[in-house]
């Protein structure tokens, strides 16, 4: 009695509920017992293409064949030659699988292909070549009707994480929209990621897959132009999207810039602890300093004295500080410094011309948004479309790029006056730091070794409009 394998498969099951491979393998159980061959094994890839733009990988096919070079079934059964493959190189490692081993292959629609005579192997390659047409037929309209779609600001896909579909429309998700608008904020503020997703778990807040946060999945959520109702096509803004925005572009763009800043590291292993480490300089060789491991001293009774926390330069080592010190002398002239009438405008930027690049950004942006008006309407043609965001994308990112220059760091409106002290208790050690950091340079100048503590060693200068 002959032996054979079941091969089903559909491209797309986007439910899951697998009723196609599920009909495919009925039929071709009817069809083996017509033929007097015994099923020794069915394979079942669910959701899989098999056409040359398909990305997932076939492992079960692969292990079908495989075992049929291998003598183990004489006979391949299938709904049709397209479930087994619609690309024409597969289909020839088919005939070849025939002409080497003997197996043969039964289908339901397709009838038998003969392999083993040149007539019957010319027309299945015809065939082969049918089902790729077909197949990249396919394809070509589903890409046509996808950047169709995607300039005429229609969403796509399932349902962004911060919304949530209502009769076929995307509305805001109140409490998942709450959870990125407070992590969005808090990266403005100077947060870092890794204090954002340690609080998501530990209160016990899922992600939109059911896991747990981390830094990567919840970057890629605050990186996406959807958030601020931008629709994009294979990485390109091309129209305003038709759900309501999380925020507006301008938060969106200085989010990706803090996000995307090659300068910003990612935290891992031990989070930032010390106000001036990786910012302060050293006053000998111009170095970044560190922080260092106290210093341990065996007394007497064989127990071992820790020394205080200390600052020292990651390159020459040779300059040496107390932690706490350092930071007191720092802090209290920062804080002396916002206290003053003019210390809330010493991070305000300038006004004006952020004012006007945000203006000139968002006339090149209606100006983007006519042209795909325009190509949703027929006047213009899509290569047309293509120039015209070509010439304008460039400019619009110049703009915003000056307007972020000429804005304040982030989270840093309205820093100063009288309440800076309360405000400073308040904020977080990245926030801290990134005041400093965008303040002033601090430089620990050489000291004569052995004596105490002078704050004078401890050079302040301050940036832009600070001094």
């Amino acid at each position: 009695m002959a032996r054979g394998v079941i091969y089903a498969r559909i491209s797309d099951d986007r439910e899951g509920r697998e009723f196609g491979v599920d009909r495919q393998e009925r039929l071709c159980r009817d069809l083996a017992d017509r033929h007097g061959i015994a099923v020794v094994h069915v394979y079942r890839e669910n959701d899989v293409g098999a056409s040359t733009h398909s990305r997932k990988k076939r492992p079960l096919y692969a292990e079908m064949i495989d075992r049929a070079r291998a003598g183990e079934f004489d006979t391949i059964l299938s709904y049709s030659t397209s479930r087994l493959t619609r690309r024409v190189r597969e289909f020839e490692d088919l005939i070849d699988l025939a002409e080497n081993t003997g197996v043969t292959v039964r289908t339901i629609r397709s009838g038998d292909p003969d392999f083993t005579t040149a007539m019957g192997r010319a027309q299945a390659r015809n065939q082969a070549n049918w089902n790729a047409l077909e197949a990249e037929t396919t394809a070509e309209r589903v890409r046509d009707a996808a950047r169709d779609r995607a300039h005429k600001g229609m969403q796509h896909g399932r349902v962004g994480y911060g919304w949530r579909r209502v009769d076929g429309k995307d509305v805001i998700d109140p409490e998942a929209a709450a959870i990125l608008r407070d992590a969005a904020s808090r990266i403005l503020a100077g947060d870092s990621l890794r204090s954002i997703w340690k609080e998501l778990n530990a209160r016990g807040i899922p992600t939109p897959d059911g896991k747990r946060w981390t830094g990567t999945n919840l970057r890629q959520l605050l990186l996406r132009q959807r958030n601020s109702g931008r629709r994009t096509y294979k990485g390109e803004i091309v129209a305003r999207g038709s759900w309501e925005p999380l925020w507006d572009d301008g938060t969106q763009d200085r989010l990706i810039s803090i996000l995307r800043d090659p300068a910003r590291k990612s935290a891992r292993g031990t989070p930032l602890k010390y106000l001036l480490s990786g910012i302060a300089l050293c006053g000998r060789c111009g170095g970044i300093i560190r922080p260092a491991s106290p210093v341990r001293q065996r007394l007497a009774d064989g127990t071992w004295s820790y020394g205080k926390q200390a600052y020292t330069c990651g390159e020459c080592y040779r300059i040496r500080r107390v932690q706490v010190d350092v930071d007191a002398v720092v802090i209290a002239v920062v804080l002396a410094r916002l206290e003053q009438p003019d210390g809330p405008r010493l991070l305000a930027g300038d006004p004006d011309e952020m004012q006007a690049q945000t203006k000139r950004a968002g006339d090149l942006k209606a100006r983007l948004d006519l042209a795909a008006d325009q190509y949703a309407e027929g006047a213009i043609t899509a290569d047309q479309l293509a120039r015209i965001t070509a010439r304008l994308r460039p400019q619009i990112e110049e703009a915003e790029r000056l307007a972020r220059h000429a804005g304040p760091p982030a989270g840093m409106e309205g820093i100063g006056g009288p309440g800076i002290r309360e405000a400073w208790g308040r904020a977080s050690i990245e926030r801290r730091r990134a005041i400093v950091d965008a303040l002033c340079t601090v430089t620990i100048l050489p000291a004569t070794p052995g004596m105490p503590f002078d704050p004078e060693r401890i050079r302040i200068d301050w940036k832009g409009s600070g001094e």
